[in-house]
């Protein structure tokens, strides 16, 4: 997935393995996980074309991703939502390979708004490849097994950058599954 940030082309992973993405307080919360249909629809088209170029090699432009860089800081001002996004498919799609690149990404993306969102991306990044591992076939909701997990803390349900997060980790393991 490329993305230009800073006059330079990026794939996620260069830009996420050069800097560390620090989404800053005055960005609004991750919404590509809000409930209505229009989001739903969208969100869903987005994630099938993801899910297809990460599985089958393919580029995929992702147009601008504007910021800033401080030191090894990389400040999205633009680009927040789609960044979000693809943290979570590659963090998905490691834990899901167990590769050990996931170790990495705990590291390399934050949020400045929320010490909730950062805790709770900080737990799924370590319980996220057992949970796989141990999901059976037949359980597709991971949403409702990521909520049953003894490391998920109930005060995150009314993080929307959480909420959110868990809405579209549940579309990319149900995309994941069926491609």
């Amino acid at each position: 997935f490329s993305m230009i940030s800073n006059g330079e082309q990026y794939t996620f992973l260069e830009l996420i393995k050069q800097y560390k993405i620090v989404v800053p307080k005055i960005q609004r919360v991750y919404v590509q996980g809000r409930k209505n249909a229009t989001v739903a629809k969208n969100r869903k088209e987005f994630v099938t074309e993801l899910v297809d170029a990460i599985k089958n090699g393919k580029s995929m432009s992702l147009n601008f991703v504007y910021g800033t860089i401080r030191g090894n800081d990389f400040i999205p001002i633009d680009g927040q939502q789609r960044l979000t996004t693809l943290f979570l498919l590659h963090l998905y799609a490691f834990a899901k390979t167990e590769k050990d690149e996931i170790k990495f990404l705990k590291e390399r993306f934050s949020y400045q708004t929320r010490y909730t969102t950062n805790r709770f991306i900080e737990k799924l990044t370590e319980n996220l490849p057992d949970i796989l591992k141990s999901l059976k076939r037949e359980e597709n909701d991971l949403f409702d097994v990521i909520h049953k997990s003894g490391w998920y803390a109930s005060s995150w349900n009314n993080d929307p950058n959480v909420v959110s997060c868990l809405v579209m980790l549940q579309l990319i393991h149900e995309t994941w599954e069926n491609e």
